[in-house]
């Protein structure tokens, strides 16, 4: 007789609990950027107690201790060019110093471990791009005398998800973040 009980329908006030453990679970190093957004999605389209929890089903909901969060990290190069794809720790304040060449960083499979990492970027000649996955907020600042900026992402506050700060100056070169959908 249970069984033919419909199921129970959620609050916004349960969404938003939700989103706060997989933001959580995405500081952690437990989710990527890109399955964060995905399951923010989710999130905002459920409709049932059983939507919700088949969302965080494969996370553990006790929260066991992560590895130590990276603190500061320092990149330099002389010519040539800095990548960084796939699943990789995204520092607190990820510093990159460049003469003559491009950074490109993918942070779609990556692991943010901060509330508002940093990504500070030096170059004489160059460019700075950055793919994000959709819902993640990108705050820009900086300068950049030839060249320009170009900025996807939703502006502030848009998303429950991590905040992510880049600061950069380059002589020649210019700064994209591009917002990959999936």
């Amino acid at each position: 007789m249970a069984e033919d009980l419909p199921a129970q329908r959620i609050a916004d006030a349960d969404r938003d609990r939700v989103l706060l453990d997989l933001r959580e679970h995405c500081v952690a190093g437990r989710l990527t950027l890109e399955e964060f957004a995905e399951r923010t999605e989710e999130v905002i389209a459920a409709r049932t107690a059983d939507d919700l929890e088949a969302i965080t089903r494969d996370l553990p909901s006790d929260r066991a201790p992560a590895e130590p969060k990276l603190g500061s990290q320092t990149r330099m190069m002389l010519i040539g060019g800095i990548e960084r794809r796939g699943r990789w720790r995204v520092p607190e304040r990820l510093r990159l110093f460049g003469l003559i060449g491009g950074l490109e960083l993918d942070l779609t499979e990556a692991v943010i471990e901060n509330d508002e990492p940093v990504i500070e970027a030096w170059l004489v000649i160059g460019g700075l791009e950055i793919d994000v996955p959709e819902g993640i907020e990108v705050e820009v600042e900086g300068v950049t005398v030839v060249g320009g900026t170009e900025n996807e992402s939703p502006g502030r506050h848009v998303t429950a998800g991590p905040r992510l700060r880049v600061r950069h100056f380059s002589l020649i070169g210019g700064t994209e973040i591009k917002v990959r959908r999936h």
